[in-house]
């Protein structure tokens, strides 16, 4: 288990039409979670993954979904994972 989790929040501009579709498909993703949007095209997407390679996998993928404009990184942060959350 890795000791680091990265922790990353975006903001994701998507075609108004497909906005709860992609709401769906967004929080289908690992370690995804949608947390607001507008009815205009703005999601808050919270990311929770093991490396910066799977970050970057994750907004890579959102990038692709059909209707999405485009995610932005607004927040980045590695934090430690202590011994004590390893055994729950």
């Amino acid at each position: 288990m890795p000791d680091t989790v990265h922790i990353s929040s975006l903001v994701v501009h998507v075609r108004p039409d497909r906005c709860a579709d992609l709401r769906a498909e967004i929080a289908a993703l690992a370690g995804a979670e949608v947390h607001a949007g507008t009815d205009a095209g703005k999601l808050v997407v919270v990311l929770e993954t093991e490396s910066e390679a799977e970050t970057m996998a994750r907004i890579a993928a959102i990038n692709e979904m059909q209707g999405t404009i485009a995610a932005s990184l607004i927040y980045h942060e590695i934090d430690a994972i202590s011994e004590e959350s390893h055994h729950g």
